[in-house]
């Protein structure tokens, strides 16, 4: 495949974070936040014309991703665009605050990380059955739609 391609999934996959570091993945997923006042202001103005940016940038994130995840597992950047992801769908149609936003976040980042062994323990469920792309990306998504149904059953009850 053409290498300057590559180059360009590894940017989109990677949010630009070149090196491995401890609290590398935690830090590009605050890359949310501003993608997430964004995405407010963009929807309170064209709301037709973001729902349709957000569903083209999922498609081509996840080409990125198929393209940087078919190379050997040394080569692999810092995969931080599934985080975003999920976070993004961790706040979706929720007004955001800041007390709010620090509970989502870290409750998204737990669940995360549990979700593997919580989905094999509890329910006999595998990611790992789905292929590369998915195996990363649906963690993400099940931890932020989970999240975002205990932020809004905490809205809800303080109300």
């Amino acid at each position: 495949m053409n290498e300057k391609i590559k180059r360009v999934a590894h940017i989109i996959v990677s949010c630009g974070i070149q090196y491995h570091f401890p609290l590398a993945k935690l830090v590009g997923s605050l890359l949310a936040l501003p993608i997430l006042f964004i995405i407010h202001f963009a929807y309170a103005w064209f709301p037709v014309a973001t729902v349709i940016g957000i569903g083209g940038v999922f498609v081509v994130s996840l080409i990125a991703f198929y393209i940087v995840l078919t190379e050997p597992a040394d080569q692999y950047p810092v995969l931080v665009l599934d985080k975003i992801w999920g976070l993004l769908l961790t706040f979706l149609a929720i007004q955001l605050q800041l007390k709010l936003f620090v509970v989502g976040f870290c409750a998204f980042h737990l669940l995360r990380a549990a979700m593997p062994f919580l989905s094999r323990r509890l329910f006999s469920f595998d990611f790992y059955r789905f292929g590369n792309v998915l195996n990363f990306l649906l963690p993400s998504v099940f931890a932020g739609a989970l999240v975002n149904m205990l932020l809004r059953l905490v809205l809800w009850i303080a109300g």
